[in-house]
Parts: C-alpha cells; sequence; structure tokens
C-alpha cells in the first residue's frame, strides 16, 4: 500500500534485496540518515530493517490536546465498542463486539485510561510516553475489574542509550490465576517486511476497536515527537486510514493501546500504538514493532522467572480466515510462558 500513497517513490537499500525499501528524500523524509543499519537488541532472527524518517507533525496520541476514541470508518457501537457501558469504574461486555469470541481479559488501562497489554502474569506494554500512574486495571473473564498496583516501568531501549517509545511495567505481584486474566504472546517473523501486509485487530482508548492492514515496517526516527533528530530510535509499522468498513485511525487517547494478529485462535501482540502523522493523506497511525525488541523484553521477564511467549509462524489462509471468524482464546493465565 506504499505504492501512489507516499510522496515519492520508494526505492532499494543500497545492498539490501529488492523487498527491503526506503524513502527517498522528498516531503516524508525529513534528514538524512545517520545510522543505516543501527545495532538494534533484536532477536537473533529478526534482521534489521529498512529505515525512514517520520514528517515533523508528527503527533504523539498521549499528547493530543484533547482525549478521543479510536476513529473507525463507519463506525457501529454495536460493532466496534468492547463495553456497552460503564467504562472505565464498571465496564460491561458487550457481547456483539467484534472481537468478543477472544479473551480480552488482558487488555488494561491505566488511571488516565491508557491502554496497557499484559505479555506475563507480572508485566505489561504501553508506550513509553504515557503516564501510567500507580495502578492498572483488567477486567477478568468473570467480569469483575480488578487493579493491580504498579511496581516499576522501564523503558525499552533500541540501541545503547536511545530510548524507544515502548514501555513494560512490573506489578507489585503477579496476578492470580484466579483473578482470570490472560497475558499475551507476540509473533516473531524473520525480519519487518514479513509483517506487510498483515490484516490486524486494532484497539484504542475505552476498548473500541477496528481492523487494519500493516502497510509498513521499518527503523525510523520518531524522537522527540514532531522534531526528529535524525537519530534512529524506533522499529515501527504504519497503517493508514481508508474508506473501509472498521477500518482505524489513532485519535489523542489511543497511546499505549495494542495491535493483535490472530495466530491459532489465540491474539498475538505485535504493536502500541505511538503517534499519527496528520499531514499525510490518507492520515497514517504508528505503532512500535513489538517483536523487534523481543530479546530485550524478554530479558525483563526472565529476571521474575518468566519468558515472552512467541508465535514463530503466520497460520495458512484457510486457518486465518477461521481465526478471524471469533475462535476462543487459549486461556493461560496464572502460567508462565514457555516458547
Amino acid at each position: 500500500m506504499v505504492s501512489g500513497r507516499a510522496a515519492a517513490r520508494a526505492s532499494a537499500i543500497p545492498g539490501r534485496s529488492g523487498r527491503e525499501k526506503d524513502f527517498p528524500s522528498g516531503r516524508i523524509r525529513v534528514g538524512s540518515p545517520r545510522v543505516v543499519y543501527p545495532p538494534v537488541p533484536m532477536n537473533p532472527k529478526f534482521r534489521p530493517a529498512p529505515w525512514f524518517a517520520l514528517p515533523g507533525v508528527l503527533l504523539g496520541l498521549g499528547f493530543a490536546p484533547v482525549a478521543r476514541a479510536l476513529e473507525v470508518f463507519n463506525y457501529s457501537a454495536t460493532t466496534h465498542e468492547r463495553f456497552s457501558s460503564g467504562f472505565p469504574s464498571s465496564p460491561v461486555a458487550n457481547a456483539s463486539f467484534l472481537y468478543s469470541g477472544y479473551n480480552l481479559s488482558g487488555i488494561g488501562w491505566t488511571t488516565g485510561n491508557f491502554g496497557v497489554t499484559l505479555i506475563s502474569p507480572r508485566h505489561f506494554l504501553t508506550a513509553a510516553h504515557v503516564t501510567v500512574g500507580s495502578t492498572v486495571s483488567f477486567m477478568g473473564t468473570d467480569g469483575v475489574v480488578r487493579s493491580y498496583t504498579v511496581d516499576s516501568t522501564s523503558v525499552i531501549e533500541h540501541s545503547a542509550g536511545v530510548a524507544t517509545d515502548l514501555k513494560i511495567g512490573r506489578l507489585s505481584a503477579p496476578i492470580s490465576g484466579g483473578d482470570n486474566i490472560a497475558h499475551y504472546s507476540t509473533l516473531l517473523l524473520n525480519t519487518a517486511a514479513a509483517y506487510h501486509g498483515l490484516t490486524v485487530s486494532v484497539f484504542g482508548n475505552g476498548g473500541r476497536a477496528g481492523s487494519n492492514t500493516l502497510d509498513l515496517a521499518g527503523n525510523a526516527d520518531m524522537l522527540p515527537f514532531g522534531a526528529p533528530n535524525g537519530v534512529i530510535d524506533n522499529t515501527v509499522f504504519i497503517t493508514d486510514y481508508d474508506s473501509v468498513t472498521g477500518q482505524t485511525q489513532g485519535q489523542g487517547g489511543d497511546s499505549g493501546s495494542p495491535t493483535f494478529f490472530p495466530v491459532n485462535g489465540t491474539l498475538a501482540l505485535i504493536g502500541t500504538h505511538s503517534a499519527i502523522d496528520s499531514g499525510s493523506s490518507p492520515v497514517r497511525t504508528f505503532d512500535v514493532l513489538i517483536p523487534a525488541y523481543y530479546n530485550a523484553i524478554n530479558t525483563q521477564l526472565a529476571a521474575d522467572g518468566y519468558t515472552f511467549g512467541a508465535f514463530t509462524a503466520i497460520p495458512e489462509p484457510s486457518t486465518w480466515a477461521a481465526l478471524a471468524g471469533g475462535a476462543a482464546l487459549a486461556f493461560a493465565a496464572g502460567r508462565r510462558r514457555r516458547r
């Protein structure tokens, strides 16, 4: 979906395969890269992604002046709202929700209602620019909302001394299996290019959700928002907003909310929302590509005896279609994950 939408035609980076693309100079690019092949702490199987710079109009979703719910084309409350009423203090699950067939209990919120997603009984991911606060909340499969104390948070680094917009939080104690709250694995493919074209499930503030397609993934100069400085600091993926029913666009307040891909009846966490490019047409939303930081995340989980689960293959199209139809998540709350 890059062709015809980028400001200029994409060209191959010298020394790379023709599948890995870079943006040439033009409206999108604001400077020459200082690093083309940065020393990214990735899974050994995950090869470095192409580089591109982001526009100066980039706006971090947590910094927007007014918090609004995720925009969904041809929005329907019956279809696109996880909760029918009561969010955040006493939410009521919407049985007609698009993704009600999955276990959504590990998708939570901060005291400021920004999104967080559990990846172990004790750890969650969100955007680094989000203020988490002292507690995070989740609604279990039993319909009960429970809040948990946050012990600490730390920002994942892209390379030594270079922060991303991805933050990992640690709870003061593991969530008990009896609380009926799930945690999620990721989808670990070999390259950023392997994620291109995936149809994903996109969540936003308050549980509103829709779908989209990954248009591009690569290494980016995203920070500081609105003032890129030529330093590669994040591996991200981009979705845009087309006139397709159910397709999504990030809004202020959506920072930290998750993007999933369905695998084997589960939701695999692949992104957290960071920013939008309001100057592009169509408007583009940027997520941090979580699998690019698998090793760094897993190191922190391992210190507490957990492993960040990872699927390593995309299901066949027929299986994928069945999963998208709403198969239930294989629930594994309270158990430590193993690859």
